[in-house]
């Protein structure tokens, strides 16, 4: 296994692990957690602006258009940090996709042997040997029905 690493969470401050080549984490597993159902969400309702930072709560200047995840964040470090978790949950989620185990395949149609025939070939044949079309060997087999 390799070295274990004690870091800072930059959200909030707490002390948490890394291992290996996890050291350039800079968040702990629960912020990421928290911030992936926050963006979950945020992305459900259409990403509409805040007013305040959704890292640090600081308020954020009136924009008449906001660009991305500049909508919820100040400019700088938490901006970092959110593009960071957002591109970590999208990465997640694609990984998600891609290992979805594929649909079974449909079973290949059963084809009839040579000289086998089917129920309409077989009912075509007996009114051609009638002398009628299929249509009206058809409607004298239901007439004899109704009777």
């Amino acid at each position: 296994m390799g070295k274990l690493w004690k870091k800072t969470c930059a959200i909030c401050g707490n002390d948490f692990k890394v291992y290996g080549s996890s050291y350039a984490q800079k968040y702990c597993n629960t912020c990421r957690d928290k911030y992936f159902k926050f963006l979950d969400e945020w992305a459900k309702a259409g990403y509409p602006i805040k007013t305040h930072c959704v890292i640090c709560g600081a308020p954020l200047p009136k924009r008449t258009r906001g660009a991305g995840l500049k909508k919820a964040s100040c400019d700088g470090e938490c901006y970092k940090l959110l593009t960071t978790l957002y591109q970590q949950n999208a990465r997640i989620k694609r990984e998600d996709l891609i290992v979805m185990p594929r649909r079974p395949k449909k079973e290949p149609v059963k084809r009839r042997k040579p000289g086998q025939m089917s129920r309409l070939g077989e009912l075509e044949a007996a009114a051609r040997a009638a002398g009628m079309s299929y249509g009206e060997y058809i409607a004298t087999q239901l007439r004899g029905m109704k009777q």
